[in-house]
């Protein structure tokens, strides 16, 4: 990672002097002074503003090349990738897959209450069929077996 970083900060720089960008070559400079004076790999680094062609100087050469350079974005591009694998995804990503589990809940209780209401019609017709019929007086079995016992 700490690479990445010293690799990044390098393209930025290199790429401005080789654009003729001087003045942000220094401003870079003054920005990251205090956190890269004290690092050997950034020694060389603090020449590059007063260094006319860095693609000539043997220090700079490498990181002019087209080489070094897409190899640099390459690994970068390889550990955002990484990153952004490992996330989850954020929420507002999810509200296609979201707005379908909910039209998917929304069709099955439907049904579900379809089947609800088909159950309770046909319980009810089958409640009515063996519902037993009395006349006005009552029925004439429930009576005869009333007689019965009552003797």
């Amino acid at each position: 990672m700490r690479k990445l970083e010293v690799s990044l900060f390098r393209i930025y720089v290199i790429s401005a002097a080789m654009n003729g960008r001087t003045e942000k070559v220094t401003e870079f400079f003054e920005k990251m002074t205090p956190e890269l004076q004290n690092q050997l790999e950034w020694k060389d680094w603090f020449t590059l503003p007063y260094v006319k062609t860095p693609e000539d100087n043997p220090v700079f050469a490498t990181y002019c090349t087209k080489q070094w350079q897409d190899m640099f974005w390459l690994s970068l591009n390889n550990f955002l990738s990484s990153v952004f694998q490992c996330l989850p995804k954020p929420r507002l990503l999810q509200y296609e897959l979201e707005q379908m589990k909910l039209c998917n809940l929304s069709a099955e209780n439907e049904k579900l209450q379809e089947q609800l209401r088909a159950e309770k019609i046909a319980s009810d017709a089958f409640r009515q069929q063996k519902k037993p019929e009395f006349d006005s007086l009552g029925s004439n079995e429930l009576m005869d077996d009333f007689f019965c016992i009552a003797r």
